[in-house]
């Protein structure tokens, strides 16, 4: 119990220290009357959001329960330079789509503590794809949005049939450091 309080105090007052601000996508507005008059892109590339459901812990408590990594690191690629994994059916049409970044781990306060300053995959609703007419689009769920270059406190699982963590609650186990991260490592 003494532990979890500890981990829990340490995860608290980084948090505390910690912006949820994630890039903020920008709009265009089209003039051709065929197309949405509004069209999201990210980096200048057009977006298509999914909508999904899914289940998300409801508290701090539960943030830390469901995660089997708790960690600060720092991401080192951006979308551009994601690795995608996607998976289509003999139609082609998409099943699944995610994009892996690597993230050198600065800190762990959950999980094995053996991947201190090591990198390791995190995966992301996000990733770039191209329609059929071999233009590029991304392909993002819900309100996700693509890590940027950074340091990131993130509560994570780990990922079913890939080698890779994916973030807790889909983007509330997500926030982005505002302070160094000298000040949390041992």
């Amino acid at each position: 119990m003494r532990v979890k309080l500890t981990i829990l105090a340490t995860i608290v007052t980084v948090i505390g220290a910690f912006s949820t601000l994630v890039p903020k996508a920008t709009t265009s507005q089209s003039t051709n009357n065929r197309y949405q008059p509004s069209i999201e892109t990210i980096n200048r590339i057009p977006v298509q959001r999914l909508h999904a459901s899914f289940v998300a812990p409801s508290d701090i408590d539960g943030l830390i329960q469901e995660s089997d990594l708790i960690v600060i690191g720092k991401i080192d690629q951006s979308l551009e330079e994601a690795e995608p994994l996607i998976s289509r059916d003999a139609d082609g049409e998409i099943l699944s789509a995610v994009s892996l970044v690597n993230m050198a781990v600065k800190k762990v306060f959950k999980g094995d503590s053996n991947l201190k300053n090591q990198t390791i995959k995190i995966g992301q609703s996000v990733v770039i794809v191209s329609d059929q007419t071999g233009k590029p689009y991304i392909r993002a769920v819900e309100s996700v949005q693509p890590f940027q270059k950074g340091r990131y406190l993130l509560f994570l699982k780990k990922g079913n049939g890939v080698d890779a963590y994916f973030v807790t609650g889909l983007f509330y186990g997500r926030h982005n450091p505002l302070v160094s991260l000298s000040e949390y490592s041992e």
